[in-house]
């Protein structure tokens, strides 16, 4: 929004007796003729003019928070502590290794997970529908959203969100010390060091553990591929509907389906309300294990 500013002149002398006695009435010079500007304003242009100039103002504050908006960048964490989770949004850019060296300094000052959060700066909290809108907007428009992050504190387990390869886990001493490696001299090129990280965390991602709920798909579930089949199942209020694998597991869910994992995918509609479920059911079978 576009200002103008006025010059006016008064004796120093006059200037400072005013000042003292507008500092008595609780007053400022600068408050008085700011709000003698307003009224003066408010009587002399019309009704009609004043209404079109705040509608052309509104319009420019809407675009300029648009365009602040297109320009912010920053990313999301979901924080999970004894057993509560809570969502951030952290302003500015933070790739892998950002994070992976501030779970280092991290476990360096205090030896615990718990204070993760006072290393974030510029932190806001979020509620869960935000945080899963950011992880869909860093999938299919990258840009605003520079990054997807999971810390399990009681697991000691961080998690990312990759474009190419989905979901990956890795144990926070495994990431911890890979970040110390990466900036164990204190000179050196940003991609050496990113190099080093990456090389010391070759085959350390996790497997075969119950799936984080942060999982996302690159693409949006199509509504004409979902069919039922098999039995329908009622429970109380609920009937449970099963949901075929006619669309990519990888592209909406985020899960692959590869060998010894069984994805089952279920529908419920409410009796009582006369509605279906806002979301569906997705159970994941890896070996002996299971997520949902």
């Amino acid at each position: 929004m576009s200002t103008t500013e006025i010059n006016l002149w008064l004796d120093s002398h006059r200037m400072e007796a005013l000042e003292k006695a507008m500092q008595a009435e609780g007053s400022s010079v600068e408050k008085y003729l700011q709000d003698f500007l307003k009224q003066m304003y408010m009587v002399m242009v019309p009704r009609e003019e004043r209404q079109r100039i705040d509608g052309m103002i509104a319009a420019e504050r809407r675009a300029e928070a648009k365009a602040a908006e297109a320009q912010r960048k920053f990313c999301v964490y979901s924080i999970t502590q004894d057993g509560q989770r809570t969502f951030l949004s952290v302003e500015g850019r933070t790739d892998l290794l950002q994070a992976a060296l501030l779970l280092n300094r991290c476990l360096k000052e205090d030896g615990d997970l718990r204070s993760f959060r006072k290393q974030l700066t510029a932190c806001t909290e979020i509620k869960e529908h935000q945080f899963y809108q950011a992880g869909m907007e860093y999938l299919e428009r990258p840009g605003c959203v520079t990054g997807v992050y999971g810390l399990d504190v009681d697991k000691g387990i961080f998690s990312s969100t990759d474009f190419a390869d989905g979901l990956l886990e890795f144990s926070v001493k495994d990431l911890s010390t890979a970040a110390g490696k990466a900036f164990r001299k204190s000179i050196c090129p940003l991609h050496e060091r990113q190099t080093k990280f990456y090389d010391s965390l070759a085959h350390k991602e996790l497997h075969g553990r119950e799936l984080c709920p942060m999982t996302f798909g690159e693409q949006k579930l199509d509504i004409f591929k979902l069919t039922f089949e098999n039995e329908v199942i009622a429970d109380k209020d609920l009937v449970n509907f099963y949901v075929p694998l006619t669309f990519s597991s990888q592209k909406v869910f985020g899960l692959p389906c590869a060998d010894g994992t069984a994805i089952n995918v279920y529908a419920n509609y409410d009796v009582a309300q006369r509605q279906t479920s806002k979301a569906l059911d997705v159970v994941v079978s890896r070996g002996d294990a299971e997520g949902r």
